[in-house]
């Protein structure tokens, strides 16, 4: 009569043992595929921007022991009046850039979305952003060089007065601005334009319906319900505004006359040319608080918690309500679409001049530099500068043929580059997606903790991290190596993270489940069910991360000059510099640079498509 019980009890008991057995072991895989991403972010994140506090409040040289001075480089800061300035120069940037590249990539992207998405159109307004910070300076200090610049060749030709832009203190540091918004314009556009692509068409439908113009329509479905994606825009383009560095040290150098040393650049001085680390970690720390400070004003500001995406829900009389159900025909559409075709055609063409420009001093001989500077075609035609450029010729032949006598090992450059972009896509991709799968599907304890760490670590700002980690590189005896270059980035990319736990949530945990009753392990459902359903979002990180890293400067900069181990971006910055007879070598140069950009021309050619939807999809979540 008891052994029915009994054997319940039994039963109960072994099935919790069983499901106990099964919650530690996930909870043990779940460990084992986050401990890389974890490892990375501890030792080359938290820990750096902890060591930064402690190497603020002392003075150090890196060349005898440091000695603790406690706040007096903060206090030291606040009395310099060159950090002021600086900090002053950074929010000018700031002014001069962010709107006009908003504003531009806004205009680009409602062009595209009214008049054509077409993938080739897409693919060219992204070419200047596939392209370093390091490129982007080189081809621009050309095209504005006061002396042979074709801009100013052309200026002269309609009559118009020319200017001194890098060279001059008044004009340099909106000329940054200006150059980077180039850059950077097609990709806000994409972004812009991806979010657009999520407005329900049947909005638009139903506000032309009712006569509504195309400036009401814009401004009462369009621009609110763009509110999630212009915040994304202006907190990572301010984000990223106040820590310009490649176009400054590639371009000016911080001058003329002190007049773009911005915060970050004034940082790197103290820390690399003065060795202040202690003042140079105090003046990061103060930058990564108002960060901090301005990222929660900008979120407060836009009401990020209070999406207008919720207008999706709307039906056609809630649309004719949202843009006022002003009856009004729009009147010259003819005109308004040629006029915006016209529009369209010019950004495209601004995109585009600069590479022929370039192309076109490549091929021209040194010695006809001056006589074709305004010139759309070469007068005579060599291929002899990318010889020189190549290293193919000697410095005395180099020389002779009128260049600067410079040179630069470019395939090893170009190998180191792939070598470094290899390593860190690999480990990005794979650690990335493993702890991706362990935050968005495994059960451990301290699950959201942890992952709260990893979205910490992305507001962090480069120059707080690189000082320590350079300090931690120098300790291990890794400069000049590839372990050096490759360390913070390879087990961790916070942002693939985030990006694919997002994707991988997605997923139908039916599929898991069933491979879980034919008994697949965890791993065996990562590799076989979850990797090979989210193919495109992982080739979004390959390929995002890859950019990223072809375009990385500043960390190579300071820890790989040697030349066995330099990346393309700081050879090409190298062989600028190089320059006996007193002025770059542009030929050459030019040269070195249509060699630099032909990966990306065939990351285009071959993967364009995935490369504009890579862009796209961050705009899109």
């Amino acid at each position: 009569m008891t052994t029915a019980p009994v054997d319940g009890a039994q039963s109960l008991i072994t099935a919790v043992q069983t499901g106990s057995r099964f919650r530690d072991r996930e909870a043990f895989t779940a460990w084992l595929m986050i401990l890389p991403s974890l490892f990375g972010l501890v030792v080359f994140y938290l820990l750096p921007a902890v060591r930064a506090i402690g190497i603020s409040m002392s003075d150090w040289n890196l060349m005898s022991p440091p000695r603790d001075v406690g706040f007096d480089n903060y206090r030291a800061m606040l009395a310099d009046g060159e950090f002021w300035h600086a900090l002053k120069l950074s929010a000018c940037y700031v002014i001069f850039n962010i709107p006009m590249q908003t504003a531009t990539g806004l205009l680009l992207a409602v062009l595209m979305d009214r008049l054509s998405r077409a993938i080739v159109i897409r693919a060219i307004v992204l070419l200047p952003f596939l392209l370093s910070n390091v490129l982007v300076a080189l081809i621009w200090v050309w095209l504005l060089d006061p002396m042979l610049g074709w801009v100013n060749a052309t200026l002269q030709s309609v009559g118009a007065n020319t200017h001194t832009f890098f060279s001059s203190p008044l004009e340099a540091l909106a000329t940054v601005a200006a150059v980077n918004t180039w850059r950077y314009t097609g990709m806000v556009s994409l972004l812009f334009l991806a979010g657009m692509q999520r407005i329900p068409r049947s909005l638009y439908e139903a506000a032309i319906l009712d006569g509504v113009s195309e400036w009401r329509i814009f401004f009462r479905i369009t621009l609110p319900l763009l509110r999630p994606v212009t915040l994304f825009v202006l907190v990572t383009s301010i984000t990223g505004a106040f820590q310009i560095f490649d176009t400054i040290a590639v371009a000016t150098s911080g001058g003329p006359a002190g007049s773009t040393r911005v915060i970050v650049y004034y940082i790197y001085e103290n820390a690399f040319k003065y060795h202040k680390m202690g003042y140079a970690c105090a003046m990061s720390i103060t930058l990564l608080v108002l960060m901090m400070l301005y990222t929660a004003a900008q979120m407060w500001l836009f009401r990020a918690n209070e999406s207008d995406l919720a207008l999706f829900s709307f039906d056609a009389d809630t649309a004719h309500n949202a843009v006022g159900g002003a009856a009004r025909s729009l009147k010259g559409v003819g005109g308004g679409r040629l006029f915006a075709w016209c529009a369209l055609a010019i950004m495209i063409v601004g995109a585009l001049i600069p590479f022929w420009i370039v192309l076109r001093t490549a091929v021209t001989p040194p010695a006809d530099l001056y006589a074709s500077m305004g010139s759309w075609l070469p007068s005579v035609f060599t291929l002899e500068n990318f010889r020189r450029a190549l290293g193919w010729v000697s410095n005395d032949a180099a020389l002779a043929a009128g260049g600067s006598g410079g040179n630069v090992n470019f395939l090893r450059a170009l190998l180191n580059s792939v070598i470094f972009s290899g390593l860190v896509v690999a480990g990005q991709v794979i650690f990335s997606s493993m702890a991706a799968y362990a935050f968005a599907r495994l059960r451990f304890r301290g699950r959201e903790p942890i992952f709260a760490l990893f979205l910490v670590s992305l507001m962090l700002p480069n120059i707080i991290l690189f000082i320590p980690n350079f300090v931690l590189v120098k300790e291990l005896g890794w400069l000049n190596t590839y372990a050096g270059m490759v360390a913070p980035f390879l087990l961790v990319w916070a942002f693939a993270v985030f990006y694919l736990r997002q994707t991988f949530l997605s997923i139908p945990r039916e599929l898991e489940e069933a491979a879980r009753l034919d008994g697949a392990s965890y791993w065996t459902i990562f590799w076989r069910v979850v990797v090979p359903l989210s193919v495109p979002p992982i080739a979004t990180v390959a390929i995002l991360s890859g950019v990223n890293a072809w375009n990385e400067f500043f960390w190579p900069f300071i820890v790989a000059n040697a030349d066995e181990v330099q990346v393309l971006t700081v050879a090409l910055q190298t062989f600028k510099s190089q320059a006996p007879q007193g002025a770059p070598d542009w030929t050459g140069l030019m040269a070195a640079t249509c060699l630099a950009i032909v990966p990306t021309l065939a990351l285009l050619l071959f993967l364009g498509r995935y490369v504009v939807q890579s862009v796209q999809s961050i705009g899109g979540k």
